[in-house]
């Protein structure tokens, strides 16, 4: 499958060094998750980084969001949301579209159909996202 402009496959590597920035930074992201039939979406600090896990604890302290980061089949792309599909697109608020963001893909799990088909199956996704300093503009009502 393609790579489009929009997005870059990038090496582990290069996303732990995003997250150890960040970490290292107490840097306020945006998560968003686009799963099969749910999605998320919450602010948070990663409170905990190694080569085996990421942990964010959401800004409110009720939640957290951890990611097993030795994963068989993990993917890592870099991307601008404005750029995404739509189905993807739609998950992201406006005033976040221009930011760079990390995305994980996360490992390839196929439905019946899927398996049975010929058509190759969306991977679900988490997006991290800098927030810029200061938080973002609130939305119009």
């Amino acid at each position: 499958m393609p790579v489009s402009k929009a997005e870059a496959m990038i090496e582990p590597q290069e996303a732990f060094l995003m997250f150890e920035k960040w970490h290292s930074e107490r840097t306020r992201l945006l998560c968003i998750g686009a799963f099969y039939g749910w999605n998320l979406q919450s602010q948070g600090r990663i409170s905990t980084l190694s080569n085996q896990e990421i942990q964010i604890d959401f800004l409110d302290t009720l939640g957290r969001i951890v990611l097993r980061l030795d994963q068989e089949d993990l993917g890592f792309e870099y991307a601008e949301p404005k750029d995404a599909k739509p189905d993807v697109r739609k998950l992201v608020p406006g005033y976040a579209r221009d930011l760079g963001t990390l995305l994980v893909a996360l490992p390839l799990r196929l439905t019946l159909s899927q398996f049975q088909s010929s058509q190759v199956p969306a991977r679900e996704k988490l997006f991290f996202m800098e927030v810029p300093e200061g938080g973002f503009p609130p939305d119009p009502l």
